[in-house]
């Protein structure tokens, strides 16, 4: 994948789901991954993506690891980060998500409409 190819990094199912579902249906084409270890795995596999968006609270491997080292390993990258917040507040988790590389941050819940203009903002229309 490259071009306008979105890897959607997320533990909870259901939003993964979601968000795939929306952006597949814009006409990005999207990879998923269930925490930063699945994505390094796409990553070493071969796949390339334009944009990262990645949860920041997962098992395994979370997000900001995983920014920092998609940022590594696939150059000129963009990062929308999410969080719904854990033991702090989302927009806490978020300043720090900025800090080490993401162009851009949105707390859960997620609007389609919001969703769809930052990605737009970020790697441009599918």
């Amino acid at each position: 994948m490259s071009g306008k190819s979105v890897l959607v990094v997320e533990d909870n199912d259901q939003m993964r789901n979601l968000i795939a579902s929306v952006l597949g249906g814009a006409g990005y084409q999207v990879g998923t991954a269930r925490n930063g270890l699945e994505a390094d795995e796409l990553v070493a596999g071969g796949a390339v993506f334009a944009l990262l968006i990645s949860d920041i609270i997962m098992p395994g491997k979370e997000g900001f690891e995983t920014i920092i080292d998609m940022k590594a390993a696939l150059p000129g990258l963009k990062v929308l980060a999410i969080s719904g917040g854990g033991s702090i507040a989302p927009e806490e988790y978020l300043k720090s998500a900025s800090l080490v590389g993401a162009d851009k941050t949105m707390s859960k819940p997620i609007k389609r409409e919001e969703l769809l203009a930052a990605v737009a903002a970020l790697v441009g229309p599918a």
